[in-house]
């Protein structure tokens, strides 16, 4: 069962963003662009089931998907899509970044603290009792 839908990306990002990352060869055919967004979900659930893996949840969610692990999954998708399309933006000072940085970062924050214990959404039930040392990464 994915964690999330297209319409969960497209709330995130808009459905015109969305379909544009997703039209890798720009010739807007819609079953390609499906597929790419499929896949994206895929990515996003893989990333998510092997980051958590060793955290305190049972990992694949199964019956039902927590909102909080919807939301990372609809995140990760769609920053996933944008950066398939080799997307390079460039910020006021004129540094090479791509617009979705902070998501990344957000994303990457999101899941260490829900390894830490820091952060447990209401409807994410513990399975575990111990949590695993989480190194942050200095930058």
């Amino acid at each position: 069962m994915a964690y999330c839908v297209r319409a969960d990306i497209e709330a995130q990002y808009g459905s015109e963003n969305v379909a544009k990352w997703a039209d890798l060869n720009s010739n807007e055919d819609a079953g390609e662009i499906t597929a790419r967004i499929t896949q994206a979900i895929l990515e996003a659930d893989n990333e998510i089931d092997s980051r958590l893996r060793l955290g305190p949840y049972e990992i694949p969610f199964t019956d039902t998907i927590p909102t909080g692990i919807i939301s990372l999954s609809a995140m990760y998708a769609g920053i996933w899509l944008y950066s398939s399309r080799g997307v390079i933006d460039y910020t006021p000072k004129g540094a090479a970044q791509d617009q979705l940085s902070y998501q990344r970062k957000e994303f990457d924050r999101r899941i260490r603290d829900i390894l830490a214990g820091r952060y447990q959404p209401a409807d994410m039930p513990s399975v575990h009792t111990t949590f695993p040392t989480i190194y942050e990464e200095t930058s």
